[in-house]
């Protein structure tokens, strides 16, 4: 099956794509999509280290008639991908997209069921999992990519056969499978090394968080073991971390809450009851250990997007900020994909005059892409990535074209000892 790329150019009646250039904070925020014209409906995105985004939006056009389609854009140019000769029925609400731009996404067409992988440098798509090979893959939760270009899916085999897997358009591996009646996995997260963190639900209602390696898999956070009494949707970064949003109980009330850390040391970043009433369920988490995530504050009117304890210090964005000429009424952040290596960050806010919009978040130092550790200066530890990553995946592609080479080398090399304001 062929792609179809649409340039923004084809959609400028349609599509509202610019770059809003208005700082909050240290942010300067730049516009992906907002709904306006034929676009009616936006779903959540993700964003890899150069700072394409790619997600889901549903196109009107014609009374009683809707399109759904991926699109990926780094806030200059806008991209659809879609199979114009099987018209998508159904589409996730989140995609997913590695550092070396692979997209991807669970659909439906005429054909059934299928998780499907595109490219932001080639056309084409890939199908990692038919309808064919698995009864459904509907209920398990997103597909999550790599730089590689494998995906790691939810999946059911057969009504009593149900699994977490891993596949590359041509192989299927299995990470975690199962015939317990009442148990299944869902929600992946994969990184760079191909390891998956992922949720496991058992029969009797309890939930756990796995992060897979050879061997029995690694046991991060379980419902069984206080203090957690729920857990979100977990992401892993490339050091193996795993951060998720949770639920928790020390003896005096519920807080809710994000953590990160392996299975022999998970530890609290930000816990409600103080500044913040309430945290949301998703988080993301890069390479460095740095968070993002969603809260209501302790006034219990305003909400935004946070990376840490202070909601002063901290703040991306919140309701009530000025935002693309109009004011922030509501804001989302659902993406274990939100946040890149450089500080770049993805959310949704509904504006004051009607429109919903996908917004990119870049912090001061996203401006120099040849500082890959984001310690704002180039020096030793940018050529030690860069070297590390050279010939095996994208973590030091500099001038975003898909892998680390020689040409991102002389990029850092002529940067070298340069501070990064």
């Amino acid at each position: 099956m062929q792609a179809c790329v649409v340039t923004a150019t084809l959609w400028t009646s349609a599509l509202c794509i610019a770059v809003s250039g208005q700082a909050q904070g240290d942010y300067t925020f730049v516009r992906i999509v907002t709904t306006f014209g034929a676009v009616e409906t936006l779903g959540t995105a993700s964003i890899n280290r150069c700072g394409m985004v790619a997600g889901s939006i549903m196109l009107g056009g014609q009374p009683g008639v809707a399109q759904r389609a991926v699109f990926y854009s780094d806030g200059a140019s806008f991209n659809l991908v879609s199979n114009l000769q099987s018209p998508l029925k159904s589409l996730n609400r989140r995609v997913g997209i590695s550092d070396a731009g692979h997209v991807t996404f669970w659909s439906a067409d005429g054909s059934g069921e299928a998780i499907r992988l595109a490219s932001v440098h080639q056309p084409g798509l890939t199908a990692i999992a038919l309808e064919g090979d698995f009864e459904t893959m509907a209920p398990y939760g997103d597909p999550s990519v790599n730089q590689a270009g494998r995906v790691a899916f939810g999946a059911a085999r057969s009504p009593v056969k149900r699994g977490m897997y891993i596949g590359d358009g041509e192989e299927i591996e299995v990470v975690a499978e199962t015939m317990s009646p009442g148990k299944f996995y869902s929600y992946p997260s994969i990184n760079v090394h191909g390891r998956v963190a992922y949720r496991c639900h058992y029969p009797s209602g309890a939930v756990a968080i796995y992060l897979s390696r050879p061997g029995p898999d690694e046991l991060i956070a379980f419902t069984d073991f206080p203090p957690f009494v729920e857990l979100s949707y977990p992401a892993v970064n490339a050091n193996n971390q795993v951060a998720f949003c949770a639920v928790v109980d020390y003896g005096f009330g519920p807080l809710t809450g994000v953590y990160r850390g392996t299975g022999s040391n998970v530890i609290p970043l930000v816990e409600s009851g103080g500044a913040y009433a309430e945290i949301g369920r998703a988080v993301s988490v890069n390479r460095f250990g740095d968070v993002v995530f969603w809260a209501r504050l302790a006034d219990g009117s305003t909400s935004g997007v946070f990376t840490g304890y202070d909601p002063v210090l901290h703040k991306v964005i919140c309701t009530g900020d000025a935002l693309d000429g109009s004011t922030v009424v509501d804001v989302s952040f659902e993406s274990s994909r939100g946040l890149n290596d450089r500080g770049q960050i993805v959310f949704r806010a509904q504006l004051a005059d009607g429109r919903s919009g996908v917004y990119r978040a870049d912090p001061p130092r996203s401006k120099c892409p040849a500082d890959i550790d984001g310690d704002g200066w180039v020096g030793q530890s940018d050529i030690g990535i860069l070297i590390a990553c050279m010939g095996v995946d994208a973590g030091g592609d500099v001038n975003c074209d898909g892998v680390t080479d020689q040409s991102d080398l002389g990029i850092v090399l002529e940067a070298y000892g340069a501070a990064c304001p």
